[in-house]
């Protein structure tokens, strides 16, 4: 049977042997989903569902431009200037 989840039992060694690429495309697309929801939702007072999908959409919009700068410039980097 499966545990619970729960900070005590997070798998934290996966994530430390994660690919560093990962890393960041998953960091900076979860920091522009929180971005885009409180922006959103502070200064347009919208209903949570369409603030949340415009959040989703700003997320996976940062997913693409991370995984095209590593096509573009340093692969082992998501930054575009790197």
């Amino acid at each position: 049977m499966d545990k619970p989840f729960s900070l005590i039992n997070f798998p934290y060694k996966e994530i430390k042997t994660m690919n560093p690429v990962m890393k960041q495309m998953i960091e900076k697309s979860v920091a522009t989903f929180v971005q885009a929801f409180l922006s959103v939702f502070v200064v347009t007072d919208m209903s949570s569902a369409k603030t949340a999908l415009a959040s989703a959409v700003a997320a996976g919009l940062s997913v693409v431009k991370s995984w095209a700068s590593t096509k573009v410039g340093d692969p082992s980097s998501t930054n575009v200037g790197s």
